[in-house]
């Protein structure tokens, strides 16, 4: 009997040493008997498979990994896909709702009109063309807020830039709504402290941009309504702030209520009719005047809004 290591090759088997493998050999093959046996010692086995299969194993947990993080990749689109879809839809039919209203008033006026009878009092005359002019300034608006922002997405806007004064967009923007606000029983106070108030930008469309600011206040405005505007200048910046004591707005409508076609669909908000495109239009219009906005609010209490522009350079 051999020697391996200072031992038996029988006291190795005797031992039962995981680490030996044993084989019969020399066999009779007409008795069928076997007349040896072949034992192998391995040492450090289990570091021996680890390094053979080291690379084996690196690549299929790579591979795993890198299927996991597709898996999940996948998943994050298709989620995103199908909210923007909803968001679509609910776009379109909103969209629907709101064009049909003004076609369907401007059909029956039309047709009042056609009425012999009608014709015969001038003040129905004049009051069914009056409404006529108003649905279709309606109508029209709708489209326009449509095309803006499909232009700006698209970067197609052409911007009239020169020196405006916010503060005169301020002024004309209370001249507009005082009617709306006090027929909503409301207020609007100004604390018009910035001394330099010269931006450089598009005058219609930062009056726009504000526009849609103050709409919103009073489309979601609760009884008594406040709204409070004020001005201040910091560094090279001017910093205007809209605030309004009306519903709010939750933690998650304050992520999203810039992105395109978003709207609110729970509590009153989702009464209010609109295309989920002001706000939208308002982000992307600020950013080309190379301005930033905020907003910070609380459900059911406020909401406001920070615009902040750089001032008109004299080198402009």
């Amino acid at each position: 009997i051999k020697r391996y290591g200072g031992m038996t090759i029988s006291s190795l088997i005797k031992d039962k040493d995981e680490s030996v493998f044993e084989r019969l050999i020399f066999k009779n093959e007409l008795t069928g008997e076997y007349h040896g046996k072949l034992a192998i010692k391995v040492t450090n086995r289990n570091q021996y498979i680890w390094y053979e299969n080291l690379l084996f194993i690196i690549t299929s947990v790579g591979l795993i990994l890198l299927i996991s993080a597709g898996f999940v990749f996948s998943v994050v689109i298709i989620l995103r896909q199908r909210k923007l879809s909803d968001l679509k839809t609910a776009f379109i039919n909103n969209m629907t709702h709101e064009l049909k209203t003004p076609v369907a008033t401007i059909g029956i006026a039309s047709q009042m009109l056609n009425d012999k009878k009608v014709l015969e009092i001038p003040s129905k005359v004049i009051q069914y063309s009056e409404i006529i002019k108003q649905e279709n300034l309606r109508l029209g608006s709708h489209i326009e807020k449509v095309l803006q922002v499909a232009q700006l997405e698209q970067g197609s806007v052409k911007l009239n830039m020169q020196k405006v004064d916010m503060h005169d967009i301020l002024k004309k923007l209370k001249s507009s709504y005082m009617l709306r606000i006090e027929a909503a029983q409301g207020s609007l106070t100004e604390n018009l402290q910035a001394e330099n108030s010269l931006v450089w930008g598009d005058e219609q469309h930062l009056y726009n941009v504000l526009s849609n600011i103050y709409d919103n206040a009073i489309k979601y405005s609760k009884k008594e309504l406040t709204i409070k505007v004020s001005t201040k200048n910091y560094q090279n910046y001017l910093e205007l702030s809209i605030y309004d004591n009306g519903i709010g707005m939750s933690s998650s409508a304050q992520r999203h209520i810039f992105d395109t076609f978003y709207r609110e669909s729970s509590g009153n908000v989702h009464n209010v009719k609109g295309f989920g495109l002001g706000l939208s239009y308002v982000k992307g219009m600020v950013e080309r005047h190379k301005g930033r906005i905020s907003v910070r609010s609380e459900e059911g209490q406020f909401s406001e809004f920070k615009l902040i522009f750089p001032l008109k350079k004299d080198r402009e």
